[in-house]
């Protein structure tokens, strides 16, 4: 009988070693992303459109903008000349390679402006990608504040009717094809408003929380 209780051990022992073995740990590998609006222009829209969600677009671009406008310069008189410099306008906290910038643009179709709610002068804006069930996901942590004080009145902007605001994403890149969209918050109290899709690659880590982590059963060869 002990024999037998030992050897029903080894089994359940060497059972469960063997699926541990097809088994891999993906850490997150999620960060922060803070958008700010980088430039502002009038645009020839239907001003008679009444206020409603479906008078804000955003739009996702699937081309890499041009090299002028992703290093804007402007133009300062210095001792009696004009001179070109950087523009100092706050950007991306961490700025990667220009060819995954995507420009992506908030259009206001509406016939009033409206008082957007930018925590610490951030747009409320984040980036969604397919996971393989087909599911939308975050796969960038949105800036909602660092607490109360960050939706102070003086950090909102308004967004004047027929204009639109331009900013610019970061596409990720990985093994995986995927889908991407863009997902933005006119205030705190309103829904969300979806941008259309593109294509794209990505690595499974950014589908899964930040300080997170993940169990998952490799695929049988």
């Amino acid at each position: 009988m002990i024999r037998l209780l030992n050897m029903l051990i080894l089994f359940i022992i060497w059972h469960e070693n063997l699926n541990a073995q097809d088994l891999i740990t993906i850490e997150s590998c999620q960060t922060e992303s803070r958008y700010f609006v980088i430039q502002k222009s009038d645009l020839e829209l239907n001003t008679s459109a009444t206020i409603s969600i479906n008078n804000y677009q955003v739009i996702l671009i699937d081309t890499v903008p041009s090299i002028d406008w992703w290093k804007p310069t402007i133009e300062i008189k210095e001792f009696g000349q004009i001179i070109k410099k950087p523009n100092p306008t706050r950007r991306y906290t961490r700025t990667k390679k220009y060819e995954v910038q995507r420009l992506v643009k908030i259009i206001n179709n509406s016939g009033d402006s409206l008082e957007i709610e930018k925590p610490d002068g951030c747009l409320m804006l984040g980036l969604q990608a397919k996971n393989e069930n087909g599911e939308w996901v975050d796969v960038e942590e949105m800036y909602k504040g660092a607490c109360g004080n960050s939706f102070i009145h003086a950090h909102n902007d308004i967004l004047r009717k027929s204009s639109e605001w331009l900013t610019f994403t970061e596409l990720f890149s990985g093994k995986t094809k995927t889908r991407y969209r863009i997902k933005f918050l006119l205030t705190r109290n309103s829904e969300f408003i979806y941008s259309n899709e593109i294509d794209g690659t990505i690595d499974e880590c950014r589908f899964i929380r930040s300080n997170h982590s993940i169990v998952k059963k490799t695929k049988v060869k």
